[in-house]
């Protein structure tokens, strides 16, 4: 079976396999295992790379030793990975190299990754419910109208009068099966030049604008945003990397165009020797509680600490958030598509007890 992988990918490279980001990232946690045990940093590679349990991975392994034994530290082996190792990371490795604390800088990445993609899990996992109630609900209403009614449509159309609900149903169905492949061509169409709009900078203004003026939903987007800032700009500062650095990196993780503006205000106090609690407190796009947090933080030293503790609480709130909003959504989800369904079959139900009353 490799075999034939190997074939089909030298022939259709699309299909040739790649090392997968997060099977890159999982390299930090190994890595910082053996350098405790005492390894040096190119045999602990070497092992990794013999033990690797796929091709492109041994072979990313043995790239970034090559690149080592050739005299380029280890944040510049992974800097010849853009796709795989992020500023982020090269930035850490770099500070942990300097410092003589690689095997700590490791290990915090490892954790930090792998909250990253426990979040990342909860978010997904807490919008399949939904999500799929939604669909089927759709597909049930498609089906109805689609196959259902124009049965219905044959006997009804012997009565002498219709009632005006089942007239207006059996006009969807007839409008959607004359023209529903047109109108689906149609709404592809618009939702491809949607994101097409939003990946510009008006578009991403716009949208962000109008999220941002939802009542519940800006409060759990804003939050998600603020704690993966903070959480890495924490940890960018516990590894020893400049403030400033920090910051500007912490940045560029965000698509939020406020936030970001927020972050670029913050730094500009920095600069001028300010600190970060002011902006934060002045600014009413952070909570309270991030300011508060960051002036403790450098008042006792320990900024790197309050900051990656305030990103975890806003974690923990847009998870309670998530679950509230979801146990609102999820019975108005029900009882929404069961009033409209329930509508179209009372209404069709009506129209079959109405031939009773007619003459014979």
């Amino acid at each position: 079976m490799a075999g034939l992988r190997e074939k089909l990918g030298a022939l259709l490279p699309f299909l040739r396999p790649r090392v997968k980001r997060d099977q890159a990232v999982e390299l930090f946690d190994q890595l910082e295992s053996l350098l405790v045990a005492g390894l040096p940093l190119d045999r602990a590679l070497h092992v990794l790379g013999g033990s690797a349990d796929s091709e492109p991975m041994r072979a990313l392994v043995y790239r970034i030793l090559i690149d080592i034994e050739k005299g380029r530290t280890f944040a510049e082996a992974l800097a010849e990975h853009p796709a795989l190792f992020r500023i982020l990371e090269v930035s850490m490795v770099r500070a942990g190299e300097a410092s003589g604390a690689l095997p700590l800088v490791l290990r915090q990445l490892s954790d930090y990754h792998t909250e990253r993609r426990e979040f990342r899990r909860f978010l997904v996992t807490a919008s399949i419910y939904p999500v799929t109630l939604l669909v089927f609900g759709i597909m049930a209403l498609a089906g109805i109208f689609l196959f259902v009614l124009p049965k219905f449509a044959e006997a009804y159309a012997d009565l002498a009068t219709q009632s005006g609900p089942v007239a207006f149903l059996i006009a969807v169905s007839d409008g959607l099966r004359d023209y529903g492949l047109y109108a689906a061509v149609v709404i592809i169409a618009a939702i491809l030049g949607f994101r097409a709009w939003v990946r510009t900078p008006d578009g991403r203004r716009a949208t962000q604008k109008f999220l941002l003026g939802v009542p519940v939903l800006n409060n759990i987007l804003l939050k998600a945003e603020l704690a993966r800032v903070l959480h890495t700009l924490g940890i960018l500062l516990g590894t020893g990397v400049p403030v400033v650095t920090a910051l500007r990196l912490s940045r560029a993780l965000t698509g939020w165009l406020a936030l970001e503006q927020a972050l670029i205000d913050a730094e500009k106090h920095l600069r001028d020797g300010r600190g970060l609690a002011k902006p934060f407190l002045a600014n009413p796009l952070f909570p309270p509680l991030v300011g508060q947090m960051a002036l403790v933080g450098e008042e006792s030293g320990a900024l790197d600490k309050m900051l990656a503790k305030v990103g975890q609480r806003l974690e923990g709130e847009v998870r309670d958030r998530m679950r509230a909003l979801l146990a609102i959504v999820e019975p108005v989800l029900i009882i929404g598509i069961g009033i409209v369904i329930g509508a179209v079959v009372v209404s069709m139900i009506g129209a079959i007890f109405s031939l009773n009353e007619l003459p014979v």
